[in-house]
């Protein structure tokens, strides 16, 4: 029996390990993508404010109020339908002979929600460099 579990937990942990990479890789992808696609969406807009005075940080601050927002609302949503979800796979895989905890994990949440930030403001401090290149003739078209 013992063998047996420390087999299948193995087994989990290398699961769990692909798909926590795969995940980084694909909200990577993902969350660029948007934060390329609102700043394209936004650069008219974004070039009168830097022709207009503002300085560079302000544009900046600008911008980011809504990846802000949006971030904290996907954080939220996300803990939320994690924390229902999780529980339905955990019913899923345990069996008679394995069971696990099944204890709401708060501190997980928000080690997640610490990463899942993280990662969102080095994504957006990246893409929005774009803001210090903006040229005047963005402006036009």
């Amino acid at each position: 029996p013992w063998e047996q579990f420390s087999s299948f937990t193995q087994m989990l942990d290398s699961m769990v390990a692909f798909l926590i990479v795969l995940s980084g890789v694909m909200s990577y992808f993902v969350l660029f993508n948007l934060i390329n696609t609102y700043l394209n969406k936004k650069k008219r807009e974004l070039t009168i404010m830097r022709v207009n005075g503002y300085t560079t940080k302000e544009t900046r601050r600008y911008a980011a109020i809504e990846a802000v927002i949006t971030t904290v609302l996907g954080i939220a949503v996300g803990v939320a339908v994690g924390a229902v979800a999780v529980q339905r796979i955990i019913l899923s895989i345990e069996s008679v002979f394995l069971h696990f905890v099944r204890d709401n994990d708060y501190i997980a949440w928000a080690e997640g929600a610490v990463i899942t930030a993280a990662f969102a403001y080095i994504l957006n401090a990246i893409a929005f460099r774009k803001v210090k290149r903006l040229k005047l003739t963005d402006a036009a078209g």
